[in-house]
């Protein structure tokens, strides 16, 4: 458990050993192809389960469990630092290229977040990928600031 804490691969890839399943209601980010990395993000862990599981805190009462294969999103906040914070991870972990899982409202705040802090993900549901690409054609009518570096605090 000590090694997995600091970020061994091998002993995260040890603890994680056994299959866990997506519930239905989870709200996920993921590899298209369910590629699986054994990667933490040192700087927001805040535990590791038994399963091997890293737990971040990514801002008031919202936590990203990393389960190698899937980022499983508990945000409680409506605020977008949160679900800002858990994209930039999964980019970092998964690529550009994400899979959502989740109800239609998770996805339509993934779809905003994205356009609105303009972070260069493509989504592997063709039915996201062309709102996406229909949301980009439209003009910003909201004052929004740009992220200069999407990855910025994604250390490892």
């Amino acid at each position: 458990m000590e090694l997995a804490l600091s970020g061994d691969e091998g002993a995260l890839k040890e603890l994680r050993k056994q299959k866990q399943e997506i519930k239905p209601d989870d709200k996920v980010l993921m590899h298209p192809k369910k590629k699986v990395s054994h990667s933490i993000f040192k700087s927001f862990i805040s535990k590791i389960t038994k399963q091997g599981n890293a737990v971040y805190e990514v801002g008031k009462n919202s936590t990203v469990t990393d389960k190698g294969d899937h980022l499983k999103l508990s945000l409680e906040s409506k605020s977008d630092e949160a679900m800002l914070q858990a994209l930039k991870m999964a980019v970092a972990k998964y690529g550009n290229t994400l899979d959502i899982q989740g109800n239609i409202e998770f996805k339509k705040r993934v779809l905003m977040v994205t356009q609105k802090y303009y972070l260069k993900v493509n989504f592997a549901d063709p039915q996201m990928q062309k709102i996406k690409s229909e949301m980009e054609k439209q003009p910003q009518t909201q004052n929004t600031t740009k992220t200069k570096n999407s990855k910025k605090g994604m250390s490892r």
